[in-house]
């Protein structure tokens, strides 16, 4: 009988001689079958130790023999394993002590049940064995008549000894054609072998998505770099990588498409180095490079001069056309460091720091960046409580209408005045709040705390001016923001058309769905959508058309670099036409002369916003503003 059985002890197949079982026969699955299913169950199948004994079925002894098996499936990237117990049973019976007894020349071999005494052979006095279970439980016993010395020897010996030397002939030929034979089998298990450990080797020393480098050979090659380089007084110079916006594309369109981003990104670096270089895949979307034979640092901006150049061009894969930058943090050997354990170390605060201030940038180190990684740190901790200790507060900007100078509507901006540090700008904590996870908590606190000073600036000076609030890329992921949102307009009293969300270009061209999915959500349920910083990113038209937004923002870089902005005069004008022919209002942001005022009015910008109107302010001293002016509507 063979049986199979999952690891709950159910049975998955069954066969008793030519029949299959549907289910296991009462009299086989006693308590001491059970018994070896749970021993057989609790191996490691890894590992898998065989359980036998011998147990009473229907009176009869049988053998039994137990082991747990393992059924692998290997996919390209992951291994899925199932297991369960696999039983063979066989009813030790006279006809299979007979069998036996002709198979190895055991004479009269035979089994005497419990309770009978086995019987006296008519030649001799025979030898029993007794049958007994793991347990100690009397199962019968098998005797059988012993061969003695001599009994047969002359009769099986003596007719053969004529033909001894041709049996030995004859051996001798077989033994060498299997030699011969075996041999060459050998010889192939053996190259086999040898080319298994050339897989296992080179598995060890590269990583297997890309062919790359891994970085436990990465390492060892920079140290090999290093004291050559100190020995022969000559330098190198170790890019630690990471991708921009990778785990968008990751989490959104799964890991196949990552997985062959990456794959393309790594033919991208090897692309771009010289022979004598290394590139190497640490993990996840993060690469690092091993420049040799530089004379110094103008040598590492050229080739990355040509990465960056590379990756300003999207990546096609499938039917997504992708955007990711590459941030890199630089060490110079033997300058900056002498220590290996060090390189890597000091390489990611670059590249942290190169990350912090914009995508696809690059920053070499130096002993102010460990105190800025410091600080950055510190700044971690303070955040995470600066809520609760009230630290966190709004400022509003008023927006006006470039026709009449009237205040058509505010953004609300975020400030941090720290107990520890002080002033905190944005731009050092918005990013280290994304980083955390912090900044959907803070979101939502911005939402609620800007809606109630609207409805506040209600009270005083009329419920008619619009609130631009910005949402981050971490916010438009959750899909529970819209009804969140909702929750806290609602409670606010605040009618729908008279929020204005403000969204980067960032979050256009990271191909996340969720976030795509979000937006149009929001535009669903009334809220306008403003696209800020417009022109400092892709500024790709398509995207423009696939959402439905309502205001563009020109970013202050193009309208504050000077009195007279000749040298964006033609771009904002080409934005401004662009906006008007999609049916889209625009703003322009920091106006701080009159010169840049009369400039964006002429052309047709609707909107202005800067500090030649207003600096931000706290909601009490925007009532005063607003109350001096005769306020209307955004429409």
């Amino acid at each position: 009988m063979v049986l199979s059985f999952d690891p709950n002890g159910e049975l998955a197949f069954g066969k008793s001689g030519d029949d299959l079982l549907q289910a296991v026969p009462e009299a086989v699955m006693t308590p001491e079958l059970k018994s070896l299913l749970k021993k057989a169950i609790a191996t490691d199948f890894r590992d898998p130790q065989p359980v036998s004994d011998i147990i009473g079925i229907n009176g009869a002894p049988a053998l039994i023999a137990t082991s747990t098996f393992a059924v692998y499936a290997p996919t390209e990237r992951e291994i899925d394993r199932s297991h369960g117990v696999l039983v063979l049973i066989k009813m030790l019976n006279q006809e299979l002590l007979s069998s036996w007894s002709e198979d190895f020349q055991i004479r009269s071999l035979s089994i005497a049940p419990v309770g009978s005494a086995a019987e006296t052979l008519s030649d001799g006095e025979s030898i029993t064995l007794a049958l007994k279970a793991a347990d100690g439980q009397s199962l019968g016993q098998v005797y059988w008549k012993p061969d003695y010395a001599g009994d047969r020897f002359l009769a099986m010996v003596l007719p053969w000894a004529s033909v001894a030397v041709l049996l030995i002939l004859l051996a001798s030929v077989i033994f060498y054609s299997k030699l011969k034979r075996y041999s060459r089998v050998a010889i192939n298990h053996f190259m086999e072998l040898v080319s298994s450990r050339k897989v296992l080797l080179r598995q060890a020393k590269f990583d297997f998505l890309t062919g790359l480098a891994n970085r436990p050979l990465f390492l060892e090659t920079v140290m090999q770099e290093m004291n050559r380089c100190i020995r022969h007084n000559e330098h190198a110079a170790v890019v630690y990588m990471d991708l921009d916006n990778f785990k968008a594309v990751n989490d959104s369109l799964g890991h196949d498409t990552g997985d062959e981003l990456l794959y393309r990104v790594a033919e991208y670096f090897q692309n771009s180095i010289r022979q004598e270089d290394t590139v190497a895949r640490f993990g996840g979307d993060e690469f690092c490079l091993l420049l040799t034979g530089i004379t110094g640092p103008s040598d590492v901006e050229r080739v990355l001069a040509t990465i960056h150049d590379k990756f300003s061009t999207p990546f096609s894969i499938g039917d997504r056309t992708l955007f990711v930058g590459v941030s890199a943090g630089i060490v110079m050997i033997p300058d900056d460091t002498t220590d290996c354990s060090t390189v890597f170390r000091f390489s990611d605060i670059a590249m942290y720091t190169a990350k912090a201030k914009g995508q696809n940038g690059y920053c070499f180190y130096n002993d102010d960046l460990a105190k800025l990684n410091n600080h950055r740190a510190n700044l971690r901790t303070l955040l995470s409580s600066a809520l609760d200790k009230e630290e966190l507060h709004l400022k509003y900007q008023p927006v006006y209408a470039l026709s009449d100078r009237t205040v058509k509507g505010f953004e609300a901006l975020l400030r941090w005045q720290s107990d520890e540090l002080g002033e905190v700008s944005p731009a050092e904590f918005i990013p280290v709040a994304e980083e955390t996870g912090i900044i959907d908590q803070i979101g939502l606190w911005v939402v609620e705390q800007a809606l109630k000073d609207l409805r506040r600036i209600d009270a005083s000076a009329g419920g008619d001016l619009s609130m631009s609030i910005n949402v981050s890329v971490k916010q438009l992921s959750n899909p529970q923001f819209p009804s969140k949102l909702d929750e806290l307009r609602k409670h606010n009293g605040i009618d729908v058309s008279r929020i204005r969300l403000e969204i980067t270009e960032s979050i256009l061209i990271s191909e996340q769905d969720k976030a795509h999915n979000v937006l149009l959500e929001l535009s669903e349920r009334g809220y306008k959508l403003a696209l800020d910083d417009f022109g400092t990113g892709y500024s790709a038209l398509g995207y423009l058309q696939r959402y439905p937004l309502e205001m563009i923002k020109i970013d202050k870089s193009f309208i504050s670099g000077g009195d007279t902005p000749d040298s964006s005069a033609s771009l904002v004008k080409t934005i401004v036409y662009m906006a008007e022919t999609m049916g889209m209002k625009t703003v322009a942001e920091g106006i701080e002369t009159p010169e840049q005022e009369a400039f964006v009015r002429a052309i047709g910008c609707s909107y202005g916003q800067g500090y030649l109107f207003s600096h931000p302010e706290r909601y009490d001293r925007i009532i005063n503003l607003i109350q001096s002016h005769d306020s209307r509507s955004l429409s």
